[in-house]
């Protein structure tokens, strides 16, 4: 409370070969030392009042007039970036694939509501051996956003229609060819991290890995034949056709022979069976 925060004491700094710790005359600097209770929050003035009058001549009564002489303004706030909140669950688990040519999602689930992380709060980078990270932090072309107040979903900011990754002499700006090289932002064949290291105010740390196998319907990290049938019992249109399904491979929306086409395109790719050294997946709470 605004009662309990007083000052506690003044440090004077006299002449340096001044025995007297208590300044008798003269001016002096002096640093006001202030004491505050753990639970103080809010903005005080602070000052420093004369002495009785029994201790000052006349001169000095009127010299240290008026009564406050010197104050100052604090603000005392809480430290709201304590790491308190807690992730409970996510959408791909911790070593799952990604399988789709761009536009891949993920959403984090939290135990309190949160803030919208800016990029460098998460960073997203690629996983190498004996628990390396790169050096490039490719969360600049993530886009993040909440949802529900304690769901964070991060998106690639790839091509929105897709259909250019399969070709890299054409790019995609807001979804339109233009005939430019397409570059999606997470590559074939590689394995990620979306991590939170003490930057995103308020959030404890965490970890999640990702294995980029494009075309990888079925989740066993391996583009093969049987990806094909899973893509192929999952037909929807777009609109009952989740924005992260496993199976619209190409993203344009819903699930067609057009993602049969596209995972067929990309049948035998690299198995991602083995994970960069180490880079063991955190237990969730």
């Amino acid at each position: 409370s605004q009662a309990n925060v007083r000052p506690a004491g003044l440090v004077f700094s006299g002449p340096p070969d001044d025995p007297v710790p208590y300044p008798p005359e003269g001016l002096y600097a002096a640093t006001l030392v202030v004491w505050v209770p753990e639970d103080a929050r809010g903005t005080f003035t602070l000052g420093l009042k004369p002495f009785p009058e029994t201790q000052l001549t006349a001169s000095d009564s009127q010299f240290i007039k008026p009564i406050v002489i010197a104050s100052a303004k604090i603000t005392i706030e809480a430290d709201d970036c304590a790491p308190t909140i807690g992730l409970t669950g996510m959408s791909h688990a911790c070593d799952d694939s990604l399988p789709r040519v761009g536009r891949n999602v993920v959403r984090f689930e939290f135990d309190a509501p949160i803030t919208t992380p800016n990029p460098g709060e998460i960073e997203i980078r690629e996983l190498l051996p004996d628990g390396a990270f790169g050096a490039e932090d490719l969360s600049t072309l993530f886009e993040f956003s909440v949802e529900g107040g304690n769901v964070l979903r991060v998106a690639e900011d790839g091509c929105l229609g897709g259909i250019c990754g399969f070709d890299p002499d054409r790019l995609c700006v807001g979804g339109l060819d233009v005939g430019q090289p397409c570059g999606e932002v997470l590559e074939d064949e590689t394995w990620y991290a979306v991590m939170n290291t003490g930057n995103w105010c308020g959030v404890e740390e965490f970890q999640a890995h990702y294995a980029v196998v494009f075309g990888d319907a079925n989740n066993d990290r391996v583009t093969s034949f049987t990806d094909l049938s899973a893509i192929n019992a999952s037909m929807s249109p777009p609109e009952e056709t989740p924005d992260d399904s496993r199976f619209d491979i190409n993203t344009v929306g819903g699930v067609s022979f057009i993602d049969l086409s596209a995972s067929n395109a990309f049948n035998g790719s690299i198995a991602l069976t083995t994970k960069p050294s180490g880079h063991p997946c955190p237990a969730l709470p």
